[in-house]
Parts: C-alpha cells; sequence; structure tokens
C-alpha cells in the first residue's frame, strides 16, 4: 500500500513521456513511442487509449473534479464512516453512476481513503473546535 503514490506518479510520468513524444514528433505506432520512452508497446496503448476515453467525457476536465472528490469523500463520511457500509458496496454504487470515469473507485482504494479520513478525523474535529471558539469570542 505505501508504494500506491510510487505507482500513481510512474504511470503519470509514463503519460506524460508518451504525451511530449506525440506533440514533438507527431503521431507514431505503438511500438515507435514505446522505443521512444523506454517502455512497452502495452503501456503506449493503455495510455492513449485513457485518452481517448477521457475525450469522451469533457466534464472530467477542471471545473467538475473538486465537486467529484466533494461527493466521494462525503459519500465515504456519511456510508462507511456514519453507516457501516463497505467499500465494495460504495464501488459499486461510483461505478453505477459512472464516476469511475474520474477516479479511482476500487475498493481496496477506497478502503484506504477512509482509513486516511479516520485518521485525520481528530484533527479535522480540532481545527473546527478552535474555529467555532475563535468566532464566538469575536461575537463578545
Amino acid at each position: 500500500m505505501q508504494n500506491e503514490p510510487l505507482k500513481t506518479q510512474t504511470i503519470r510520468a509514463t503519460g506524460v513521456a508518451i504525451f511530449t513524444q506525440i506533440k514533438e514528433s507527431g503521431k507514431s505506432s505503438f511500438r515507435k513511442l514505446a522505443d521512444l520512452i523506454n517502455g512497452s508497446k502495452s503501456s503506449v496503448r493503455r495510455h492513449l487509449k485513457a485518452q481517448k476515453n477521457r475525450a469522451l467525457y469533457p466534464n472530467h476536465r477542471c471545473g467538475k473534479a473538486p465537486r467529484v472528490r466533494v461527493l466521494v469523500f462525503a459519500t465515504l463520511y456519511v456510508f462507511c464512516l456514519g453507516r457501516g457500509v463497505g467499500t465494495d458496496q460504495i464501488s459499486l454504487f461510483f461505478k453505477l453512476i459512472r464516476i469511475d470515469k474520474y477516479v479511482g473507485i476500487s475498493a481496496s482504494a477506497l478502503q484506504q481513503l477512509v482509513k486516511q479520513m479516520e485518521m485525520l478525523l481528530p484533527l479535522f474535529q480540532d481545527v473546527c473546535e478552535k474555529s467555532k471558539s475563535n468566532h464566538e469570542a469575536h461575537e463578545v
């Protein structure tokens, strides 16, 4: 689980390398692109397919991403932390409403988010209580 950020960085770096090569040298075969980035043909194919799929859903761009994140965190907070619903069910729900086009929604990825939220909740509560205290002090 600790390797997930490294894995994500590697995937992003590969995508950037592929798209940089396309921008610099124009369209090429999967094999040629793979050779240019020292990667595999299947990796190039996956990245280009993902780009094509993202183009089918234009709302995934900047404007919608924060709303999707809020929806994901709110859903996890209310249903996983508040009601004890499992991340496998939440993953299915996200897939049904097609959020999987915008964020990783596997049960294990959602479980990691829930664990992070559990760890951060006490800190968030402290911040909220201090903010409330400061606000009440200024009203008096």
